[in-house]
């Protein structure tokens, strides 16, 4: 029965599982039933860095006047079992950035949130477990998707409702930090102990062959194809003057009152989505492998450009960052801070200063979210117990169609008009 619990992490024993089943039940004396696993599979390429699982447990609570009968839907990460896999992409690292995002740092924001009894659901998933020891880490979440959350298509970018909604759930989060470190003096520390899992010198020779010899090439082909040529030697200069040593300055963080903890990778499926009549009405932030402590502008910029359609973004870009300045307002305030702490004109100047780290990551993930079926590799295909150069398993070409050159060049085009590239 607790077979798949092994399979998980030989650390997520069954006795962790009924402390689990304790704290979501209030019951001290559990009885586990049944254990009926479900469906791990996820879209090829929505999880390079760890294996999804997803099982059931039925259980018993006992109680003074009558036993509760328990069900738990669960949703678990671990670390991938072929070897060179996780070797390539160095999932141990990620994984230790999330497990303490997770144990250390969402406990102090959910603290300050609880403080405030406000009548919602957390930007995060409900945390039943986590554990990182460097070789049998994993994550265990409540699974939403029983509750109606569902996942966000990558590759067609989401309307205005939904962007309103995303940009909501966005700027709370953020503001939770930014009131954490103005109300807890020990929130900085905790907050900066998030370590830095892509953009860092020490992974320059990791990430660099990929970035220079496909994802530039890449983005060059799109640019070259679709726009003037001052946009391909705008982007041209921006690659060839150390862009990777830029955005690693702008990740580790320098001190703004923008600072903090960001989810780093803010692309359609991190998101999950509740519908009503059709509409989204509540979403959900997931996957905090790349959480980082950096400027909010980050996280918002990579938003705007891998998320959103590209009608929307040119007629209500300005409208869209006003509203999510004018909700982080609102959240800071209800957090117990100034609401003017952050004004419109420091987002904006820090969008233009800063803006480059969003833009780094909104270029990977547009490309990546792009790919079609048969060009995402089975990563569970690599052979061996040593590393592949990255560039060997994301082995991308320039798009061969216009639709997807288009795409790529509108963020290149919409950030040189902007003027933060």
């Amino acid at each position: 029965m607790f077979d798949i619990l092994n399979t998980i992490s030989v650390k997520f024993t069954e006795e962790e599982l009924k402390e689990c089943l304790r704290n979501v039940s209030g019951s001290d004396a559990v009885v586990i039933i049944s254990i009926e696993a479900g469906n791990g599979s996820e879209k090829k390429g929505d999880s390079y860095l760890s294996t999804i699982y997803r099982f059931t447990v039925e259980a018993v609570a006992e109680a003074q006047e009558k036993d509760k009968n328990i069900r738990l839907h669960v949703i678990a990460k671990g670390i991938p079992k072929n070897v060179a896999r996780r070797k390539t992409f160095r999932s141990l690292d990620f994984f230790q950035t999330e497990v303490n995002f997770y144990n250390n740092v969402w406990p102090l924001m959910k603290k300050l949130k609880d403080s405030k009894n406000f009548d919602e659901a957390d930007e995060v998933p409900m945390v039943l477990s986590s554990f990182s020891n460097g070789e049998n880490d994993y994550v265990a979440l409540k699974d939403l998707s029983f509750e109606g959350y569902e996942t966000v298509q990558r590759d067609i970018g989401i309307d205005q409702d939904y962007a309103l909604l995303f940009l909501k759930l966005l700027a709370n989060f953020h503001a939770l930090s930014i009131a954490a470190r103005h109300l807890d003096p020990e929130f900085e520390k905790v907050a900066r102990s998030l370590k830095e899992t892509y953009f860092d010198e020490r992974f320059r020779s990791w990430y660099s062959g990929f970035m220079e010899n496909k994802l530039n090439e890449v983005i060059r082909n799109a640019v070259r194809t679709q726009l003037d040529s001052v946009y391909l030697e705008k982007i041209n200069k921006f690659f060839s003057s150390d862009s990777y040593g830029l955005v690693c300055k702008l990740a580790k963080g320098p001190p703004s009152k923008l600072l903090a903890v960001t989810q780093g990778d803010v692309w359609t499926p991190n998101f999950l989505v509740k519908l009503q009549n059709g509409r989204p009405v509540n979403g959900i932030l997931i996957d905090f492998q790349l959480a980082r402590y950096a400027s909010i502008t980050g996280d918002l910029i990579q938003f705007l450009y891998s998320c959103i359609s590209q009608e929307v973004l040119l007629k209500e870009w300005d409208n869209l960052v006003d509203e999510y300045h004018r909700q982080l307002s609102k959240r800071i305030g209800e957090l117990g801070c100034d609401p003017n702490l952050i004004t419109l004109g420091d987002l904006k100047e820090d969008i233009q200063k800063n803006g480059q780290l969003g833009l780094a990551m909104a270029m990977e993930s547009t490309v990546m979210s792009s790919l079609k079926e048969h060009e995402v590799p089975d990563l569970d295909t690599i052979q061996g117990d040593e590393p592949v150069p990255l560039e060997q398993v994301w082995d991308i070409s320039p798009f061969d169609d216009v639709p997807r050159n288009k795409r790529v060049a509108f963020i290149i085009k919409h950030a040189v008009d902007k003027g933060f590239m």
